[in-house]
Formats: structure tokens, C-alpha cells, sequence
């Protein structure tokens, strides 16, 4: 059930009016007047001096400890026998891989340009036999690489 806009608005006028009134109220007082002395000491008769040592509540405070407890630790960590296994990778031929997968890149990109070349080669002479076409993919090319099935 939805509340019409015009009692709504009654409604928050009428609380904002009582809220004005509570201010007010506030602001006269009971008639009591309360002395804050805060620049001036009533038993000594003399300006106060700014002797409390009340802890103002700043950034600086709250991170008082921060950054020795951080030191600490960071030299703790330095003074700890370095852990080469933790460091090193899980696998010796990392390295050997990554430089092998660029050069298959290249490889594989070869490969199917020269399977595409042999497919076109069949697809235009169609007198061929099929017994060329296998023969040449079985070649090494300039023997260097040997392409077995047995992998």
C-alpha cells in the first residue's frame, strides 16, 4: 500500500517542526548556566598551561607501533636462511620449452603450408594417383627433420 505524496510530505513537515522546537528548547536552556573554564585554572587563579597530555587521536598516533613491528619483521625475514628450492621452478626445462614453443610456432606454420601446397598440387592435376601424394609428405625435407608415425 503506497502512502499518498501529500501525507508524506505533512508527515516530514510535521517532524521537522517538532525537531526545530526540540532545538530551541536546546539552545534556551533551563535557565543554569554551566562554566567551562578551558584557558583559565579557577583554584590557582592563573591561564592554564598546556600541560595535559591528552593522546589527540591522529594518523600518526594509531600507527605509532606500525612501523617498528614492520622493521621487525622485515628483518627477521632477512636474518632467515634463503630457501633455494622456493625459488627455483618446478621444472628444469622451463626455459628450454618456452624458447621451443615459438620455434614449433614457426615450425607448425611451415608444416601447413606445405601440406596446403601438396593438397593444391593434387587438387589441380586430378590424373595423379594417390601413391605420389604419400610418397611426398614421407621425404625428409632436406634431412633434417624426420616426421614418424610411431610418435
Amino acid at each position: 500500500m503506497a502512502i499518498p505524496a501529500r501525507l508524506s510530505l505533512e508527515a516530514a513537515s510535521h517532524d521537522r517542526k517538532l525537531r526545530l522546537d526540540a532545538l530551541k528548547k536546546r539552545a534556551q536552556g533551563d535557565g543554569e548556566l554551566i562554566l567551562k573554564f578551558r584557558n583559565y585554572d579557577p583554584t590557582s587563579r592563573d591561564a592554564k598551561r598546556n600541560t595535559q597530555n591528552d593522546d589527540i587521536d591522529t594518523v600518526e598516533y594509531a600507527v605509532k607501533g606500525l612501523a617498528e613491528s614492520i622493521l621487525a619483521k622485515d628483518e627477521q625475514l632477512r636474518n632467515e636462511e634463503l630457501d633455494i628450492f622456493n625459488i627455483a621452478p618446478k621444472r628444469q626445462n622451463w626455459d628450454m620449452r618456452r624458447e621451443l614453443d615459438t620455434k614449433m610456432h614457426l615450425l607448425n606454420k611451415a608444416d601447413q603450408l606445405a601440406i596446403n601446397t601438396l593438397l593444391r598440387q593434387r587438387l589441380s592435376n586430378p590424373n595423379s594417383s594417390g601413391s605420389e601424394l604419400a610418397s611426398a609428405t614421407n621425404k625428409k625435407p632436406n634431412g633434417l627433420i624426420d616426421y614418424d608415425d610411431d610418435e
